[in-house]
């Protein structure tokens, strides 16, 4: 049920997650980060700073933000970065960078339960174990192989079960089926009739 809208802040977002401390982390498509700070009654932005290039982003368009283990994440299409408070800049992520290999040019990272993330790159998809400082890649699929093709303007996953997916394509929608994708590419056993 819509509430009202926040007064003091008319920016068109694209994703947006809330950090430790309460401030909201928002991307705009094409002018970078807000970092917005609400009032007591949040009805009201009380100060909102602003993040791009000089503060350290290789690029202000196409970023999304999400919060992985409490730490603000931004993915910007060539690697992943995260705020500095000492410092108030933008500083890489070194940790997901060195990690998740060509996956660091995600484009966007969505959450799934229990410390799982889809970082989605180019046209594949890749879920990560991500915890306590390990990142584990479980599972990866290049949507082209079927002729499909991620949407441009920003992936969007969506949890439908434990192991499928809907994912949105540039002309329509997709549903992973990941248990079944990873039966059909165990090749079978040897079999011997005679020896």
């Amino acid at each position: 049920e819509f509430s009202h809208e926040i007064a003091g802040f008319t920016e068109p977002v694209s994703s947006f997650e809330i950090d430790h401390l309460g401030n909201i982390w928002a991307a705009h498509g094409s002018r970078g980060l807000f970092r917005i700070k609400l009032n007591r009654q949040m009805d009201s932005v009380q100060i909102y700073s602003y993040y791009g290039k000089e503060k350290g982003l290789p690029t202000d368009r196409n970023l999304s933000v999400a919060n992985i283990e409490n730490r603000i994440i931004f993915a910007t299409g060539q690697s992943f970065f995260t705020f500095d408070a000492l410092n108030d800049t933008i500083i890489p992520y070194d940790l997901l960078n060195e990690e998740t290999g060509a996956f660091k040019q995600s484009r966007s990272i969505t959450s799934m339960d229990e410390n799982l993330y889809w970082l989605v790159w180019d046209n594949q998809a890749g879920l990560f174990k991500i915890e306590d400082k390990s990142v584990k890649g479980i599972f990866s699929w290049d949507f082209s192989r079927f002729g499909a093709y991620l949407a441009s303007s920003g992936t969007v996953v969506i949890p439908l079960e434990k192991d499928r997916h809907l994912f949105c394509l540039d002309n329509g929608f997709a549903i992973l089926n990941e248990k079944k994708i990873r039966q059909d590419e165990h090749p079978a056993g040897v079999f011997l009739r005679r020896i």
